[in-house]
């Protein structure tokens, strides 16, 4: 039995072949053939050079590779599933004690506050700030693995439409705690609507939280078409970024500033980066410490 791997006649009509030889012993083994011709000056065959080697091993060995990658990864398919149905289960079971200490340090704040005295207030509310801290980075790390693992299917989403439902529903971007202002009219994109409401949400979050003492929060967002793509900045009058924190900002858990400063769970950037590759698309900032940031995002213009 024969099977050709290569059998181009350029350069002079070189090629290759895998073939199965049966021995005395009616066994089947795999060779390999390379030949090369040697021409006169008219082009025609005087010779034939060539090499037959066995490859019984090496195919043997291939073989095994090949169905031991295939075990590995059903293997590790069924670890992923465990392992993901296990971090909900835990998260939640985390999350319900949690919301015991809420609910219990408010109670002891409202109605023991006279027992307790400044000083008990004090640390019961130390309780419930660390409680809640603790709530939000289950809820964004359960965010960010359904960002991973999650079905995200494309779609033309409204960017004006969307932009505007957002913001008129959220009263931290209003007047007169913050003023954020959209540009012109924002084409339609192609995305996961979830996913992309996700990655806008955390962008204009961070837009009114990094802003200096006393600074009323001003973003402005306004789109631009590259092509077969839209690039839609986000720019704000925050408290910037140094250059060399401009691609840490976008890692898992990895704060810049310290909770004390900034409240956060440092995961909202890496979210969004998360979500826009599951889109196909990109997001970058430009950015100087003290003169405010200019976020972007871009994605695939829905036609």
């Amino acid at each position: 039995m024969w099977r050709i791997c290569n059998a181009s006649k350029e350069r002079g009509g070189n090629f290759n072949l895998e073939y199965r030889l049966r021995d005395a012993q009616g066994n089947y083994r795999w060779f390999k053939v390379a030949a090369s011709p040697l021409r006169d000056a008219q082009g025609k065959v005087l010779k034939w050079f060539g090499t037959s080697t066995d490859i019984e091993e090496q195919k043997n060995y291939a073989a095994h590779l090949e169905r031991t990658v295939e075990e590995r990864t059903l293997e590790l398919r069924r670890t992923l599933n465990e392992l993901r149905g296990f971090s909900h289960s835990i998260a939640h079971d985390m999350r319900a004690p949690l919301r015991a200490m809420q609910g219990y340090g408010r109670i002891l704040i409202d109605e023991f506050a006279n027992r307790l005295g400044p000083e008990g207030v004090d640390y019961v509310s130390l309780i419930r700030n660390a409680a809640n801290r603790l709530d939000r980075l289950i809820q964004d790390v359960l965010s960010y693995t359904r960002i991973i693992h999650g079905s995200a299917p494309m779609e033309s989403v409204d960017l004006d439409k969307l932009l505007s439902d957002m913001i008129a529903g959220e009263p931290n971007w209003q007047p007169p705690k913050a003023h954020v202002s959209v540009e012109g009219t924002l084409p339609a994109v192609w995305a996961n609507e979830g996913y992309l409401t996700q990655a806008i949400s955390n962008l204009l979050n961070n837009a009114v939280k990094f802003v200096a003492p006393g600074t009323i929060p001003q973003v402005r967002v306004r789109a631009e078409n590259r092509g077969g793509e839209v690039r839609i900045w986000f720019e704000d009058n925050g408290i910037g970024i140094e250059p060399w924190d401009k691609e840490r900002i976008f890692k898992l858990l990895d704060r810049v500033h310290p909770e004390t400063a900034y409240e956060g769970t440092g995961l909202g950037l890496a979210l969004a980066r998360k979500a826009l590759e599951r889109m196909g698309g990109k997001i970058g900032v430009e950015s100087q410490a003290g003169q405010g940031s200019r976020f972007w995002v871009q994605l695939k213009r829905a036609e």
